[in-house]
Formats: structure tokens, sequence, C-alpha cells
């Protein structure tokens, strides 16, 4: 029997990027390059240009948050499998599932119309300038860099997903030419009755199309990248991601620590970490690595060089 080699890579990205991005933004690092980055416009429309995607970030970043009741210890999909959890000891189920599908549907259409407000102005546009990586007086895309790291290291093919409903990372991951094709997991703003937002033990029937193509991605995959994805409310994707073993992930957070040490208590339910090999990304504090002391990789240039260090480890 022939055993084909594993020649692609999966992303799969969540919220904590867009609060890469958002700390990004204020870091001196961008204050540093941002004229550079941003060009070709007014300082005024530059200013306001970036003040609208730090607006967004600030709504995108905190968009389960007013998911709960007035005196209620959680809040987003934990509130409502609390709902979901009291309307099944009800008698009458039924009755109460269509009670919590109009709960949900009314939550969708709202994160649509709030994030369609957006549609039509530049944050997205503005987060992949932002994201571009400076290679001495130059700068390049993101996406271009990337594709690039990954090809050095003989990775054909990249594929994305997100659990997030904006579109902030489609242009990052993408040039004025070219760009990937992200799978929006949990749906997209700009396609109608698209969005999954509900209990996380409602969701993988929900995403049952998807998740199948993730695994089929993922099963061809030698390198998994979760950037900012937490998982606690995403069962659904630690049930595929658990099906692998003797993989490499590189998992980017801005607490590695606190990451491992929060799911080892959990291991049955993360058991992705106990089967493969585990590589962090830093993002938000110098950490003590071999004895020497790291930088974090606050910025899109830092990342792309940690990106070619673990490469560089993983093929020597």
């Amino acid at each position: 029997m022939v055993v084909k080699l594993k020649k692609d890579a999966s992303f799969i990205i969540g919220n904590g990027f867009n609060f890469y991005l958002k700390n990004y933004l204020k870091s001196e690092e961008f204050k540093i390059d941002r004229e550079e980055k941003i060009k070709g416009v007014s300082y005024d429309s530059k200013i306001q240009w970036l003040k609208q995607l730090e607006n967004v970030l600030e709504e995108y970043c905190y968009l389960m948050d007013p998911i709960k009741s007035e005196n209620s210890n959680t809040s987003g999909e934990f509130f409502l499998k609390d709902l979901d959890d009291f309307c099944n000891k009800m008698t009458n189920s039924n009755a109460m599932d269509m009670v919590m599908n109009q709960i949900e549907t009314m939550i969708a259409n709202k994160i649509e119309q709030s994030m369609s407000k957006e549609g039509e102005s530049s944050p997205p546009l503005t987060a992949r300038s932002v994201f571009k990586i400076k290679k001495g007086e130059t700068h390049s895309w993101f996406y271009s860099c990337l594709e690039n790291t990954f090809k050095d290291v003989g990775i054909e093919k990249i594929h994305a997903y997100t659990t997030n409903y904006d579109d902030l990372i489609d242009r990052v991951l993408s040039t004025r030419q070219k760009s990937a094709n992200v799978v929006h997991l949990h749906g997209y703003y700009d396609e109608p009755n698209s969005i999954v937002c509900c209990s996380p033990n409602k969701k993988a029937d929900k995403t049952k199309r998807k998740l199948k193509e993730l695994s089929v991605n993922l099963e061809k995959s030698k390198i998994v990248v979760l950037f900012g994805l937490g998982l606690e409310s995403d069962p659904h994707i630690r049930e595929v991601l658990n099906q692998m073993k003797d993989r490499q992930f590189i998992i980017i957070e801005a607490n590695p620590a606190e990451y491992f040490v929060k799911r080892i208590e959990k291991l049955e339910e993360y058991q992705f970490l106990k089967n493969n090999y585990i590589y962090f990304i830093n993002t938000a504090k110098c950490i003590l690595d071999n004895s020497k002391l790291r930088e974090a990789a606050k910025s899109p240039e830092l990342l792309i060089e940690r990106l070619q260090e673990i490469l560089a480890d993983i093929y020597k």
C-alpha cells in the first residue's frame, strides 16, 4: 500500500485573532511602521480608517458579552446552553425547542445586522494593510509571506477555517491578486441564514457539512495552526482535533501557560494536546525559552519569524 505524504497545512482561527489585531494597533511596533503600512492616503483618511477598524474590533472582540440576563454569571453560548438545559427539563419539550430556535434566530439576525453596518466600509482592507510584513525598506502582504514560509518547507496547500463571523481574517489572508478560501465554520455575516450561535452541544448538528470538510483537510495536513482558538465552547471542533495523532500543532496564544494549565485539567476533552507535537507562539509577554528571553510575537513580522523558526525545527 502506498502511503501518501501529508503536504498540507490547516489553520483554524478564532476570536483571539481579533484580540491580537486590536492589541497590535495599540502597540509601539505599529506606531513605528504605521506610515509605511498605510500609504497613498491623506493623514486624515489614515486616522479615520484606523479608528473605524478599532471600533469594529471593539465590537467583534466582545460580540457575545451582551448575550446574558442581568443576574447571570454566564454569557454568550454558555448562557444559551443554560437556557437550552432549562428548556429540556420542561414537559412540553417541542414547544420549548421552538422557543430556543426563535431566540437563536433573533441573535443570529442581530449579529448579521450589526456586522452589515460595516460591510461597505474600510476596516477589512485596513486590516490587510496593517498586517503587511516589513522587509528592509519594503512591505509585503502577510498572506504572500505566509504562503512562502510554508512552501519553503514543502507544504503545498494551506486550508483556512475560522469560527468568526466577520471577514477581517479573510482580507488578511489575501493580496490584491489572490486569497485563501476561508471557510466560516459558524457562518458569515454576509451569507443570509448562515450564522450559528447556539448552545455548544448543538453546534455539531448545525455544522455537519463544514465539519466533514474540516476533517478531510486535517487528515491531509502535517501542520495544524490554531490561532486564538480557545475551544471551550466548540466541542464539535475538539472532537475532530482529538482524532488526530502524531501531527505538528502550532498554537498561537496570548498566554500559552494559562492555556495549557486550564486544559490539562480536562485532558479527556483535549486529547489532541497529548497525542500530537505541540509548539506555542506567545503573543503577549516575553517568555524564557531554552534559557533565552524570547520576545513576544506582538507584530505580524514577529509572527512570521516565529513560524519560520518552528517550521525549521520541525523539518531539520
